[in-house]
């Protein structure tokens, strides 16, 4: 067994081994810990936008429904179809006829698209998307002479635990009838 003098320095080839096994563990614990941090981090950021994106469209609904002159016939509870008579000549003009619908885009879920007369569905504007596809309108009369309109939209989020649902519901008062 060799001794070691005073004057040598360093370290022998097992202390560095043992050092760099530990700083090893120890760096694949860090990356662990930063990879779940940015996991969720992204996730929480998803569901804020997803969020975010339901309450702004559930905002121009609301705000909608309550300047209209006419909730249409042919609203169902997954298409409201409104009149908004912008210029307040008691005609329906070009552009004033706008439709809500729930769209079907598979797997349960759906966006909430919005479109004039003038542009047809084809240019259609998608409000909100990641929507679980369900009956969002309901009328407390028929259609054309209904006084209030309920809303109901449902988020769905994938988290690592399932999907969870946010729902938020309005009920709106059609002021111009």
């Amino acid at each position: 067994m060799a001794l070691r003098l005073q004057e040598e320095h360093g370290f022998s080839l097992v202390e560095l081994m043992v050092a760099m096994i530990i700083m090893g563990v120890v760096g694949t614990a860090t990356l662990g810990v930063v990879t779940a941090a940015l996991r969720s981090q992204r996730f929480a950021s998803e569901v804020r936008d997803e969020v975010e994106g339901v309450r702004v469209g559930m905002d121009r609904l609301r705000k909608e429904v309550r300047s209209t002159r006419q909730v249409r016939t042919g609203s169902t509870a997954r298409q409201l179809n409104l009149w908004l008579d912008r210029n307040q000549n008691h005609v329906p003009d070009a552009g004033e006829l706008v439709t809500y619908l729930i769209n079907d885009v598979g797997g349960g879920s759906a966006d909430l698209r919005r479109w004039n007369d003038v542009q047809g569905q084809g240019g259609a504007v998608v409000v909100a998307r990641g929507l679980q596809l369900a009956d969002a309108f309901v009328y407390d009369l028929a259609p054309q002479d209904t006084r209030t309109v309920t809303i109901t939209l449902t988020a769905i989020s994938d988290s690592p635990q399932g999907p969870s649902p946010l729902t938020t519901t309005s009920i709106v008062r059609v002021r111009n009838v």
